[in-house]
């Protein structure tokens, strides 16, 4: 990717400069925005959005998970960031994008390259109040489902997710967990020698609804991620 970004020294001011992750975040979120207006298999990509996961996110800035949500929901409180997720990725908005990147040629300031004007990220939007509620309905979890890839992977025979637990399982997803994330989870805590040998037997579905199981299993998995449940198993 090429181009340049500006920084102006009133950063030295802002209230998250002295806070590591959410910086690192903020900044690496304005490399990734687009630089203008693009229109993408006949979507159009407003000039400072891009889309991305959690996952990404993570894997690209070194930080933790709950480092990355956690400094999204800074960001997006105090008016840095938008936030918009489906159950497959998320639409970051830096707002007010244009106080931070004028367009043209800046002169005095720190910059790389040439034009991020070429416009080679590549991202699709879901603003619009329709696509927003079809990343609602997309979010929502087939416990039916999910209950089965479970027992497929784990060699488990549950036969219920009570109603408890799928509350749980909503909580994740409003505070932005996806699917893609628990199946990760799924997959990578099955894989673990650990769990196999002692049965998959603490790999219940209300395991796999805690926050904490997101975080350190919900890292992308080996080979090509399931981007939904499979049906289930019969």
């Amino acid at each position: 990717m090429e181009g340049y970004i500006q920084l102006h020294r009133r950063l030295l001011e802002w209230e998250w400069y002295d806070d590591t992750p959410t910086f690192k975040l903020f900044i690496h979120c304005l490399l990734k925005a687009n630089y203008t207006d693009k229109k993408w298999r006949g979507n159009y990509i407003k000039r400072g959005q891009f889309i991305t996961s959690i996952s990404n996110l993570s894997h690209e800035t070194g930080l933790t998970l709950k480092q990355v949500r956690k400094s999204l929901d800074k960001l997006v409180k105090t008016g840095e960031l938008g936030k918009v997720t489906s159950s497959r990725n998320t639409m970051i908005t830096v707002l007010s994008y244009n106080n931070y990147q004028q367009e043209g040629k800046p002169k005095g300031e720190v910059r790389a390259n040439k034009g991020q004007s070429e416009g080679k990220v590549r991202a699709t939007t879901n603003k619009d109040n329709k696509d927003n509620k079809d990343n609602k309905e997309s979010n929502k979890l087939d416990f039916v489902k999910l209950l089965s890839f479970i027992n497929q992977k784990t060699g488990r025979k549950y036969r219920t997710i009570n109603d408890k637990v799928k509350r749980k399982y909503k909580a994740r997803l409003k505070e932005g967990y996806t699917k893609e994330d628990i199946l990760n989870s799924i997959i990578n805590a099955s894989n673990l020698q650990y769990h196999k040998e002692n049965g998959c037997q603490y790999l219940t579905p209300e395991f796999f609804s805690r926050q904490e199981t997101l975080d350190k299993y919900g890292n992308e998995a080996k080979g090509n991620l399931i981007a939904s449940f499979p049906e289930p198993v019969n």
